[in-house]
């Protein structure tokens, strides 16, 4: 799994009176992982609202997929009028190595629809990845939930950007960047510069690329907080109807991993009972502090 958003974090709004956001939104405090973005949204409980006639969007972080043959699958649940069509999109327009842009369209034939299509990242080279861009074509649609999904082999490997910075040095030779990351379990991070040169003054569109360094592996320490609760003699798991069931006597992060060590859950746990949906069967790893279990679905 690559990405897996349901949106569950928005706790207000409606269908019928969404709440209106900003022109452009970063989209973190509502997501799994950071880099999602919106343009003109609306918010109702669990969904971001996207107007029909193509302004508004969400478009998704820059994802390295190209690992093989470069395949993956994007699932969507959305909600909508009959005949309208969702389109969704992939692009890098980053130069100087994009990635060709493919544009699809998907229909509903009722209210709530999933739609499961698959795409193929060309060029390895594309900078930073390639973006994914979901869009209403004629009426006001509510994106539910978005899985991206890929098969990797052995030694294969997947990326995201987390954190994109522009800064124009001026006539400086150098310059340093505080980049701020909230590091997860489960994740390794790195670090690649772009360099642009623009043409002088009255020359515009004179832009020269001057190079992209391969990514520098990062040692980046993870965040000291209550994952550290000694929870392991208190905490119990199970899995009723589909669903992961986490029970703490003391608030904890709570870590699901596949069997493999990909990270694919992460929350905020809280006294009490906690659930986590397993859409997909298979063996996961279940930490909560020193709480460590294995558990199948």
């Amino acid at each position: 799994m690559v990405a897996h958003e349901d949106f569950s974090k928005i706790t207000d709004g409606t269908k019928e009176n969404p709440i209106e956001g900003d022109m452009i939104e970063e989209l973190d405090r509502y997501t799994n992982l950071p880099g999602w973005i919106a343009l003109f949204p609306y918010y109702a409980k669990g969904m971001v609202g996207l107007a029909g006639g193509g302004t508004s969007e969400i478009d998704s972080p820059f994802y390295d997929l190209s690992a093989g043959d470069g395949k993956f699958s994007v699932e969507i649940t959305a909600l909508s009028g009959p005949g309208n069509n969702l389109i969704i999109g992939k692009a890098c327009d980053l130069q100087p190595a994009a990635e060709n842009s493919e544009r699809k369209a998907l229909t509903f034939t009722q209210e709530t629809e999933t739609f499961q299509t698959e795409f193929t990242h060309f060029n390895k080279n594309a900078s930073g990845g390639i973006v994914l861009r979901i869009t209403s074509e004629t009426y006001n649609m509510f994106v539910d939930e978005i899985k991206i999904t890929k098969e990797l082999a052995a030694g294969d490997s997947l990326s995201y950007i987390t954190e994109y910075e522009v800064n124009n040095t001026g006539n400086n030779s150098t310059l340093s960047q505080y980049v701020e990351v909230a590091t997860k379990p489960g994740y390794t991070y790195s670090l690649a510069v772009m360099v642009m040169k623009t043409g002088q003054a009255g020359w515009p569109g004179n832009i020269g690329f001057y190079g992209f360094d391969v990514r520098m592996p990062l040692d980046l320490p993870l965040p000291l907080s209550i994952t550290e609760n000694k929870v392991a003699d208190s905490a119990k798991s199970y899995i009723m109807n589909g669903n992961l069931h986490v029970v703490l006597e003391q608030p904890s992060a709570i870590d699901v991993y596949t069997i493999s060590g990909v990270l694919i859950e992460s929350i905020q746990g809280i006294e009490g009972e906690n659930t986590i949906s397993l859409t997909e069967k298979g063996i996961y790893i279940v930490k909560a502090g020193d709480f460590v279990t294995k558990i199948v679905r």
